[in-house]
């Protein structure tokens, strides 16, 4: 047969994979890592073969195409792309058609790669089945957000809050203590991103549409998070804008697993994915469901053209029996191995934390095969100074003394309580010794969820999870440097920080046609204030007020309207558009809209055509004949045409005080409401302000 080869790139090859080479079915055992793992059960339809023969290849003059042989016992042959790693070692071999549910395939090379040393490789076939059924199983079903004692639904994360520049969902956080804290700033998730100073004061917010999770800074220096509505890792930059975006490969993206995510120093991507598959329990326990939804992990390495050059699954190494005695084998729905935790080790392998397992587990990343496991039914340490073991833990790290940390969630431990514990781990003679623990006085219970964090000054960060405060800072002796109580976050980080956004933040609730916008351009020290643009149509671009606040309530009138807004410096110069928001109000009614007086040292602010004193002009000019309004704080009529152009009426002597003013000045600042003939007293209520002499009362 005529073998053609097309160049993609100095990487990329066309292969054809023909079924005419005669292989002998050599050991495998030569190769330093092969993906999926010959006789592997289970595979992705979408998968990607690697085969890393663990030294340099030299491929110059080589006809890969030759090489390679993929064969489905329903597809036959099937056309791949080949790529080669960035590490000049690993062949990525990709089929062009998706394989189909239930089908063998069988991977063979040929005796004709040469290394960079002149070795020869040798050939190699093996095979592998794909999975029968492709399934999807939600974040809600893996990790529940309540066990009947704790949060039942999203909303129980907040503690709504009565401070006006913040909106009224943000979490409501309490100080509890407060001693000399480390340098940096706090981040937090649940349905906000959330980063605090050390007076627990928001420097950069954004709420989500669902829950968020693992919200921290990388190595490289990006903001990354989880999003539950679209299950995607996202990257920001300082700016605080979307630069990236990451799931699984080999098919798992829609599983893409929030637990965690690692960027490396070298660009690569460590990332997480369940594998649900379809498992008769009953031929692997007595009384187990023939139509069990069994759930494994999936573990990749991804380089930085989002390859999958690493996969490990639990399915090669992990028998589902392993699991903890609290998991039900039983049930229609088995989660038996549940890693909480992702973290490259110090000598170049993976360390993960598996919930269900109660275990934490080295692997090695160039073959796939387990180092040792700490913990669970198949623990090989010998623990010395802890007087109980770690139950349904999360988040295991290596720290820069060599130690091993988790949060220990204790669920399954009597008393439960929950803890911060670092172990000296000898893993030469397997024994874990305990160097310290962090405990909250009096003791709390974290069910779910949960973080310890070594900061580099030696005190801890304590994400409590689900459990209450939020989050401690313990120095080494055991006292609190800063405690904090509010609504639960996933994990609790604290980080060196300096973001500067690129725009406004712009937020908007509505409430009985009053919208209370907040809005801020965090970090950007130059701002004085903000101008408010509103419209029937997208991308409105007149303004309609100014403040100098971070928040602001309008009236909105009926009909659909679109609002963003800018900020300005002491120039007056603005800076970008904010995110826009769309509001519509049901109705028919007049509407003014009292309040500041959109007044900046002395002048209005160029193209200002509507501010609050502009409105209440127009709404007299509206009336068919003289009328009063009622204002909180003076008492104005129009005069006896409503013609607000005639020097002397109310309503012109109220512009004139504002005009004479020498900076943004209030006569008012309160709710908008509706002037009808009901609200209108003989006289001005006892006690009301006098705003000025020239204003008729």
């Amino acid at each position: 047969m005529r073998k053609k080869v097309i160049t993609i790139s100095l990487s990329i090859l066309l292969v054809f994979c023909v079924a005419e080479i005669s292989l002998s079915r050599n050991s495998i055992n030569s190769f330093q890592y092969i993906s999926p793992v010959d006789n592997a059960k289970y595979v992705s339809k979408e998968t990607n073969i690697i085969i890393r023969p663990g030294e340099l290849l030299d491929i110059a003059g080589i006809d890969l195409m030759a090489q390679v042989e993929v064969i489905g016992s329903i597809g036959g042959n099937y056309y791949c792309d080949v790529v080669i790693g960035g590490d000049g070692k690993t062949l990525i071999i990709k089929a062009r058609d998706s394989f189909n549910p239930g089908e063998l395939i069988t991977v063979a090379l040929n005796h004709g790669l040469i290394s960079y040393t002149g070795q020869q490789m040798e050939s190699a076939e093996f095979s592998f089945t794909v999975s029968p059924k492709v399934l999807k199983i939600t974040n809600d079903t893996i990790c529940p957000v309540s066990n009947g004692t704790g949060y039942e639904t999203p909303d129980d994360f907040i503690v709504l809050n009565d401070d006006p520049s913040l909106p009224t969902d943000f979490p409501e956080f309490t100080i509890t203590a407060n001693d000399q804290p480390d340098s940096g700033y706090i981040f937090l998730s649940n349905l906000y991103l959330m980063i605090l100073d050390n007076s627990a004061y928001p420097v950069f917010y954004k709420k989500m549409p669902s829950l968020s999770y693992d919200f921290k800074v990388q190595p490289n220096g990006l903001l990354t998070y989880f999003s539950t509505e679209t299950d995607f890792f996202y990257a920001m930059d300082s700016t605080y804008s979307v630069v990236d975006s990451f799931r699984c490969g080999n098919g798992y993206g829609e599983n893409t697993d929030f637990h965690d995510f690692q960027i490396l120093d070298n660009g690569h991507m460590l990332m997480l994915a369940r594998d649900p598959q379809l498992i008769d329990m009953s031929e692997i326990i007595e009384g187990g469901n023939p139509n069990a939804i069994v759930i494994g992990q999936i573990i990749q390495e991804l380089d930085t053209l989002k390859n999958v050059i690493f996969q490990w699954r639990s399915w090669d190494h992990i028998e589902i029996t392993d699991a903890a005695w609290n998991i039900d084998l039983r049930g229609p729905t088995v989660d038996y191995i549940h890693v909480n935790s992702l973290e490259l080790d110090n000598d170049g392998n993976l360390l993960i934390s598996s919930r269900n397992l109660q275990e934490i587990t080295k692997i090695d990343r160039e073959s796939g095969e387990i180092i040792w496991r700490f913990g669970g039914e198949n623990n090989e340490y010998t623990l010395i100074g802890d007087l109980r073991w770690f139950s349904l833990q999360h988040d295991a790290r290596r720290i820069l003394n060599g130690n091993v940390t988790l949060f220990d969630n204790g669920n399954l431990n009597y008393p439960p309580y929950s803890r911060g514990l670092e172990y000296q781990l000898d893993e030469i003679n397997k024994t874990a010794t305990l160097i310290r623990e962090d405990r909250n006085t009096p003791d709390v219970f974290s069910f779910i969820m949960g973080s310890y964090q070594r900061l580099p000054g030696g005190n801890s960060i304590v994400g409590w999870g689900g459990g209450t405060p939020c989050f401690t800072e313990i120095r080494p002796n055991g006292e609190k440097a800063f405690e904090v109580n509010s609504g639960g976050s996933y994990r609790s980080f604290r980080f060196p920080w300096h973001g500067v956004a690129l725009k406004p933040y712009l937020l908007a609730e509505l409430e009985d046609s009053i919208a209370h916008l907040t809005f801020n351009k965090f970090g950007d020290t130059t701002v004085v204030g903000y101008y408010i643009y509103m419209g029937e149509t997208s991308n409105p671009m007149t303004i309609i007020d100014s403040t100098y606040n971070n928040y602001y309530y309008l009236l909105i009138p009926p009909g659909n309207h679109y609002i963003r807004v800018t900020s300005y410096d002491d120039q007056h110069i603005e800076g970008l558009f904010s995110n826009e928001v769309a509001l519509g109000v049901a109705g028919d009614y007049e509407y003014y809209l009292p309040g500041d007086a959109n007044m900046a040292n002395g002048a209005w602010p160029p193209g200002v055509i509507g501010g609050d004193v502009t409105f209440l002009v127009n709404y007299f000019r509206s009336l068919p004949s003289s009328q009063a309004c009622l204002l909180d704080g003076f008492w104005c009529s129009a005069d006896i045409n409503g013609d607000c152009l005639v020097i002397g009426s109310d309503v012109t002597k109220l512009v004139n005080y504002f005009r004479g003013m020498t900076e943004l000045g209030y006569c008012v600042d309160y709710e908008p409401a509706w002037p009808t003939p009901d609200d209108l007293p003989a006289e001005a209520p006892e006690g009301w302000p006098n705003c000025d002499n020239n204003i008729a009362h």
